[in-house]
């Protein structure tokens, strides 16, 4: 029955994930008559010259490692989090709904503080205030835990949802400007 439901998940979510990326190759132009972004009308840089550029910027080297281990800490809270909760009797459901709060609650939170961060150009200020909220969240996390209560829990997979979510477009963003030549 777990096999069932888990290749049932598995192609419910790639049936969904296709009807959502289908429309990008039907609408979408590979060279529309305005470019993108300012990036796009700039003239090209070999690709192994831009990597050793970027190679040789500390900064995008470290913005690179940070982000990375943001998105591996929460990959990996994601993967084993069923087995973090056994001992504070958490039920297999539950970690099921707070994957899926987390995820819900940082979809907005990710237009918001995109919108903010495009208004205000505060990249630094913005990753290192939801870097130090992502810290508190995983400490109200495993507080949260040693309650045993699936509510609390619930509330504080949602802020960390929340808090986190946003930091990997904002990563990614910043990457690209501060790569571009």
């Amino acid at each position: 029955k777990g096999k069932q439901q888990v290749y049932n998940m598995l192609f419910f979510m790639a049936i969904l994930g296709s009807a959502l990326v289908a429309p990008t190759f039907l609408l979408f132009r590979n060279k529309p008559k305005v470019p993108p972004s300012k990036a796009a009308e700039a003239k090209s840089v070999a690709y192994m010259k831009s990597l050793m550029m970027l190679m040789k910027n500390g900064r995008a080297l470290l913005l690179i490692f940070g982000g990375s281990l943001i998105i591996g800490t929460n990959m990996t809270i994601a993967a084993v989090l069923q087995l973090i909760l056994k001992p504070f009797n958490f039920q297999n459901s539950d970690v099921g709904y707070y994957i899926t709060f987390s995820i819900v609650l940082g979809l907005p939170s990710s237009l918001l503080v995109g919108y903010m961060v495009n208004k205000t150009k505060k990249y630094k200020a913005t990753i290192l205030s939801l870097g130090f909220g992502a810290t508190l969240s995983l400490v109200s996390i495993m507080y949260a835990a040693k309650t045993e209560n699936a509510v609390i829990m619930g509330i504080a997979f949602c802020v960390f949802g929340f808090i986190v979510n946003p930091l990997y477009p904002i990563v990614v963003e910043l990457l690209c400007e501060m790569s571009y030549p």
